[in-house]
């Protein structure tokens, strides 16, 4: 194993969440906060979004303060607060994909909520943890 991947390895920061894939965002608000120790990061996001464009791109949370190497997608999130942000996609949001560089809202079909079917402002809160 590496050093930095032992349990002793003990690291805490604020990281900048971005919508990733989206056109035209403009925020308000993007704080994150890590805490990693050894391979596992928990993190929290929190983007307030006064705009955005709809297109048909998939809604993803990137910046993630670490990546991993190919083929790891282990990944837990809760979604906190969601005003206006997710409309009635609030209720649809059953999993996540993680994809090295970030984390994809996905509905109960498995597929990616797509920017088209959100609103163009609001807040959206997470909170979640990956391995690397």
């Amino acid at each position: 194993t590496v050093a930095a991947n032992h349990l002793d390895d003990y690291e805490e920061g604020t990281w900048t969440p971005v919508l990733s894939d989206g056109a035209g965002i403009t925020y308000t608000t993007q704080t994150g906060r890590y805490r990693k120790i050894g391979a596992f990061v928990y993190c929290v996001a929190n983007i307030v979004v006064s705009s955005s464009s709809s297109d048909g791109s998939s809604v993803k949370v990137g910046g993630l303060p670490f990546t991993t190497g190919s083929g790891e997608e282990c990944c837990v999130a809760t979604l906190g607060r969601y005003t206006d942000f997710l409309g009635a996609k609030a209720t649809s949001v059953s999993n996540v994909r993680f994809t090295g560089d970030s984390l994809m809202l996905l509905e109960g079909s498995n597929d990616g909520i797509q920017y088209a079917d959100v609103s163009s402002s609001g807040t959206l809160q997470i909170a979640f943890s990956y391995t690397l």
